[in-house]
């Protein structure tokens, strides 16, 4: 066993766990308690070759316990005796063995942890037993934990509250897809998302999906490469219209946050509509880009506020009056798109996923409006005209752009 990867859990005692070994890809996964080893390999894409089932002993090492090349175990007496000082003989490497191999042959692990660094010996089971002693060897360890893979143990207390935060996300487009993935390795451990459309070709240039997700939902496909490439994350995709979810599946109290991702003017309306009944008493976070990407928002609505039925983004929120049309239509048929690229709206997620993940640390108190804008020279050189409005920073070139932040007063009486 080449290299061992570790889904730590709080250690303060002497626990058991499993551990799933492969051939194939010389790897194996220890987990603490009852976690499925397997499953958290399969889940991850490291299950590669004839599996072994396993067992793991994980101990815990004080910080002040010297631990240099002259106190590591040679032996496995020197490991037991090691285990037994530690646990003041109340855990027994020995025993543990016996009882163990009796269920499987191996591997078995012995994994120690002093801080947040790991120890690791495997055992070898002698050839002929009650002749010779079990042979350990030490162990390449690298942890897999969320808190390890997603923080690095920085700010723990703040990524255990993003784990419980359960977040309910409508539209996973070009700019709820970044803002997802974003979310989730930020930390936060509970992400329903809703979306209707499936993944398309000309869809390539700016989504975090790619080719090998063509034809299926764009909601399913989203959730399934979160789930290969994030631990301890749990998604729920749901192929659905926005407002029929919202209407018919969302519960009171179910999430600590919902994001409206869409960009439709229907989809916020509806939201005010249902503000009483299946949203209520849980804040609001309106994401929507404006043409050419030239502005993005985050309106923030407090858990007791609530947004116009009569959707005032247009008119009272963005930075500019734009043509009727403003997309690029598609020849022979009625769609078309607005030309902007992945690094314009990956710009604009960046922004909005800080924004998002500030309610979320930190509570919405009243509600607000974000954003980010363009300078008057990106206006200048867009190929249909717009017309910017007095919060477009008439400095600046083209690549320029001001974050800045206005009352929700501003929409409060429309």
């Amino acid at each position: 066993m080449q290299k061992t990867y570790v889904v730590l859990e709080p250690l303060e005692q002497v626990v058991e766990g499993t551990v799933a070994s492969f051939n194939k890809g010389k790897t194996a996964v220890a987990c603490m308690r009852s976690r499925d080893a397997s499953a958290f390999a399969r889940r991850h894409e490291l299950a590669r070759g004839t599996m072994s089932r396993g067992h793991a002993l994980f101990v815990p090492l004080p910080v002040d316990e010297a631990w240099t090349p002259t106190a590591w175990p040679k032996s496995f007496a020197d490991l037991e005796q090691l285990v037994q000082r530690l646990t003041s003989g109340d855990a027994s490497v020995g025993a543990w063995l016996k009882d163990k191999a009796t269920e499987s042959h191996g591997p078995f692990v012995v994994v120690f942890l002093q801080g947040t660094v790991l120890y690791g010996y495997q055992i070898f089971e002698p050839m002929v037993s009650l002749v010779a002693q079990p042979a350990i060897e030490p162990l390449r360890l690298d942890r897999m934990d969320a808190a390890w893979s997603l923080s690095r143990d920085y700010k723990s207390e703040r990524l255990k509250a993003r784990q419980k935060a359960r977040v309910l996300v409508l539209g996973c487009g070009s700019l709820g897809s970044p803002l997802i993935e974003s979310l989730a390795r930020a930390g936060v451990g509970n992400i329903d998302i809703v979306d209707v459309q499936s993944f398309e070709t000309e869809n390539c240039s700016r989504h975090v999906l790619g080719l090998t997700s063509i034809g299926n939902g764009k909601a399913v496909s989203l959730g399934r490469k979160l789930l290969r490439e994030i631990p301890e994350l749990k998604v729920r995709a749901y192929h659905a219209f926005a407002s029929s979810f919202i209407s018919d599946c969302c519960l009171p109290g179910a999430y600590d946050l919902i994001v409206e991702c869409t960009g439709e003017s229907s989809v916020r309306s509806f939201l005010s509509m249902y503000r009483d009944s299946t949203v209520a008493n849980v804040p609001l976070a309106l994401c929507w880009l404006e043409p050419y990407c030239a502005a993005a928002h985050v309106v923030g609505v407090a858990a007791q506020e609530n947004w116009p039925q009569t959707d005032p983004a247009d008119t009272l929120v963005n930075v500019a009056d734009w043509p009727a049309d403003s997309r690029v239509n598609l020849p022979a048929c009625s769609a078309g798109f607005h030309p902007y690229g992945v690094a314009d709206v990956w710009q604009a997620a960046g922004f909005a996923a800080e924004r998002v993940l500030s309610i979320l640390d930190d509570g919405l108190a009243r509600s607000i409006i974000w954003s980010w804008v363009r300078s008057k020279a990106f206006f200048d050189e867009i190929e249909r005209s717009a017309v910017p409005r007095d919060v477009v920073p008439a400095e600046g070139s083209r690549f320029d752009s001001r974050m800045i932040t206005r009352p929700y007063l501003l929409v409060e009486a429309s």
